[in-house]
């Protein structure tokens, strides 16, 4: 009984929320949407015009309503404190932290579907950020999601608060109304379908009663009927999902640009956090040094962050648009960019790779520069990972993508490096090399530091070409790399030693300019001081290039191997000298006395 009660008194209650709805409706209609995306256009040379048109109306929309509902909006409009935006926004920061946007739903408002409301928002958000206001931005796009569903679904097309709402698609209210009446029609057919054949079921199981059934028999003309009924019913159940399907491609089309659109204004909220999560770790990084910055909104401010997932808003929008726009591939790019930056490297990876499936089959510039960066990332993801073999996949892509020059030199090299080390496919180690070297030698750079660098490629180039030919037991070539290696040392030993005679001359040089000067002080002399003072700096550095480039050089693990394989090729004198220059080489002292006097024991030779 008390239970009927309640009920007796909800029924009414709901009534009288149903008219209050549609008594809210006339709230909501004077403000054309075609009209507000109109005055939007104007945004990019008149953002100030545009902040004080929306925010006018805005203003009335919200003080036309005689609940306390809206206090709190009120106050927000009705002042140009911006510490109020700034509490504001962290008032509704968890609602951009949440991983489920997609799913939560907003119950402070009687409508939910407001495209012109939540345009108007949506432009005010952009005059804002235009005006570098950004925590007045931000408020407004938390406030643009209460006025629109994210994901688009039926219910969203066939809203009929939405489709009066939105003046500029008449096409679209004919089609929601077609999918409706569809829908409706598919439902009815079903049922009447599932309800003749139930009766035409239970004909056929009376057929089957024992002959001592007190039950009535069909005849075979009702049988007949209740089955021509039921074909009848399944042939209009089969036309009506025809139908639907019609309407439902039609629907699809609508979905995919309402996902789109949504896709887009989370990824423009999500580009507006990043920057104020930038400002925030900066404001940290000033609260952290002076005390005198350490106000109690600054520290909320930061505490908010901190608490609330650590600055993940960005991700999680950027998550959130992915979902609704999986063929947006520029999402899942700075998605996928986001995670590696925060070490995250399984969620990098999987959307590397599914950026590269998404691909499309006529690609833009934009999209081959964002394939070769993916590439290289997950090479190097998958080498910190220990999965060589993907590694080197990936590194193949971008080998083949990478125009030539130094960035594919080092990638070849690179590339060459872990087929050797981690693969062991030495074959295809050795034709990277081969090919590298073939055009290093074909290169003969005269300016001194694109030389240094070339002696240093061919270096490195020939010591590991060495490494491999030993792997594979080719001996002859093996000691071919390594006196191809020992060549690059010495020239760029002589390179070393011709940068110290230019920098003795320039020295010489300076301090002849010197003299005049100290007679009369003339304009020409000294430019001329000046000048060579200037090469001298430069040479001393470059000098001290030089030597820390030849410091990096492994000597000693290529001239050790070098004597060993002069030994084995029998020149022991070669192996010998190599020794003698040991302080040059690299070899510690002792090493190459007793190798010396090993020599000198088993071959019988004076040094």
């Amino acid at each position: 009984m008390r239970i009927f009660l309640s009920l007796l008194l909800i029924i009414p209650a709901v009534a009288a929320w149903g008219q209050n709805l549609r008594d809210e409706m006339s709230r909501y209609t004077p403000y054309s949407l075609s009209e507000i995306r109109s005055i939007g256009e104007t945004l990019e040379f008149n953002p100030r015009g545009v902040k004080d048109e929306m925010e006018t109306r805005l203003r009335e929309f919200y003080l036309s309503d005689p609940s306390n509902r809206k206090i709190q909006q009120r106050q927000i409009l009705s002042t140009s404190d911006n510490d109020i935006y700034r509490r504001e926004w962290n008032i509704n920061l968890q609602r951009l932290f949440m991983r489920d946007i997609l799913n939560t739903q907003e119950e402070t408002f009687l409508i939910k579907e407001a495209p012109n409301l939540f345009e108007m928002h949506r432009t005010l958000a952009r005059a804002y950020i235009k005006l570098n206001e950004p925590y007045q931005a931000a408020w407004n796009y938390s406030m643009a999601l209460r006025y629109r569903t994210l994901r688009f679904s039926p219910d969203v097309f066939t809203n009929e608060d939405r489709l009066s709402l939105d003046d500029t698609s008449a096409q679209q209210n004919a089609d929601a109304s077609a999918y409706r009446d569809a829908d409706k029609k598919r439902i009815e057919t079903t049922r009447i379908e599932s309800e003749v054949r139930s009766l035409y079921q239970a004909a056929l199981d009376n057929q089957n009663l024992p002959p001592t059934s007190v039950a009535r028999r069909f005849s075979a003309t009702e049988i007949s009927e209740r089955k021509n009924a039921s074909e009848q019913a399944t042939g209009a159940r089969r036309q009506a999902e025809t139908e639907f399907k019609k309407e439902e491609e039609k629907f699809r089309e609508y979905e995919k640009q309402y996902n789109a659109n949504s896709a887009a204004f989370l990824v423009e909220t999500a580009e507006l956090v990043r920057s104020i999560e930038d400002s925030i770790k900066e404001r940290e990084k000033v609260l952290n040094r002076k005390t005198i910055y350490k106000t109690s909104f600054n520290q909320t401010l930061v505490h908010d962050y901190a608490e609330n997932r650590q600055f993940r808003a960005y991700a999680n929008l950027l998550e959130s648009a992915v979902a609704l726009d999986p063929s947006r591939g520029d999402i899942r790019f700075k998605l996928a960019e986001e995670y590696r930056s925060s070490r995250l490297t399984e969620k990098a990876i999987f959307h590397y790779e599914e950026f590269l499936k998404n691909l499309p089959a006529q690609r833009t510039d934009e999209d081959k520069t964002r394939e070769l960066a993916v590439s290289r990332a997950l090479g190097a993801l998958y080498y910190q990972q220990k999965r060589y073999p993907d590694s080197a996949w990936h590194y193949e892509q971008a080998f083949v993508l990478t125009p030539p020059g130094v960035s594919r030199d080092f990638l070849q090299f690179q590339l060459a490096s872990i087929h050797a080390k981690n693969t062991g496919n030495y074959e295809r180690s050795i034709e990277l090399l081969e090919d590298l070297l073939s055009r290093l030698n074909s290169a003969n750079p005269t300016e001194p530091p694109e030389r240094m660098e070339w002696l240093e490629k061919k270096f490195h180039s020939y010591n590991f070409l060495y490494a491999m030919h030993l792997k594979r037991s080719e001996k002859t070539k093996a000691l071919e790399s390594l006196k191809s290696a020992v060549d690059a040392e010495n020239e760029l030993n002589v390179l070393i030693e011709s940068q110290r005679a230019e920098l003795a001359r320039l020295h010489k040089s300076i301090q002849e300019a010197k003299k005049p000067l100290m007679e009369d002080t003339r304009q020409r002399d000294l430019s001329e001081l000046l000048r060579l003072e200037r090469e001298e700096t430069l040479a001393r550095e470059f000098l001290g290039t030089l030597h820390t480039a030849y410091k990096s050089l492994p000597l000693s693990n290529v001239y050790l191997a070098y004597a060993r394989q002069l030994e084995e090729q029998h020149a022991i004198r070669e192996a010998v000298q190599v020794y003698r220059d040991a302080e040059r080489k690299g070899i510690a002292p002792d090493s190459a006395r007793r190798e010396m006097e090993r020599l000198k024991k088993i071959y019988a030779i004076e040094y």
